[in-house]
């Protein structure tokens, strides 16, 4: 028996948010890749290359000059516009950025920025694109009648519970 529309629909939005978790895990790699050649501060100032507040210093500051040129009422109102409250940790973020060291020359920076702002406007759409695919997919996994016995099991998340249901299927 074929499942019904709503496992269909379930199983074609998994495949939506494994692929946009795919393709931000590469162009992640592909920009931590190239921060690190010319600008390390900012592959590990705020954790994580998927955070949008990562993004967008990576856009507003594509090189570390650009960084280094910031006094710290500019960087703190950069955090709290992008809605970073970490009050501790924006001055501790401030102090690691003016203080790590410039590698690379500001040719070489200027080299590497527009690729490194392409990424980030890239990896900020798939991000966005992702977290939407995740939102429809849970809505539409709510619905499902058997949608509490998947979500009960130990460990299973937002997407894992899902794509259990999809892949054992209605029968």
């Amino acid at each position: 028996l074929p499942d019904a529309p709503l496992t269909r629909q379930i199983r074609s939005q998994v495949k939506v948010v494994s692929n946009l978790t795919r393709n931000v895990v590469r162009f992640g790699n592909q920009l931590r890749d190239l921060l690190w050649r010319y600008y390390p501060i900012a592959a590990g100032l705020f954790c994580d290359l998927e955070r949008y507040i990562v993004l967008a210093f990576i856009l507003a500051y594509p090189t570390p000059q650009a960084a280094k040129a910031l006094t710290q009422a500019d960087f703190t109102h950069f955090c709290r516009t992008h809605n970073y409250r970490r009050t501790d940790l924006i001055a501790r973020r401030y102090a690691q950025l003016s203080s790590a060291q410039t590698y690379a020359s500001p040719e070489i920076a200027a080299a590497y920025a527009p690729q490194a702002q392409t990424l980030a406007r890239v990896l900020h759409f798939l991000v966005s694109e992702r977290d939407a695919a995740q939102r429809v997919l849970t809505q539409v996994f709510e619905q499902h009648p058997d949608a509490h016995i998947y979500a009960s099991l130990p460990g299973a998340g937002k997407l894992l519970a899902p794509a259990l249901l999809a892949k054992f299927r209605d029968h």
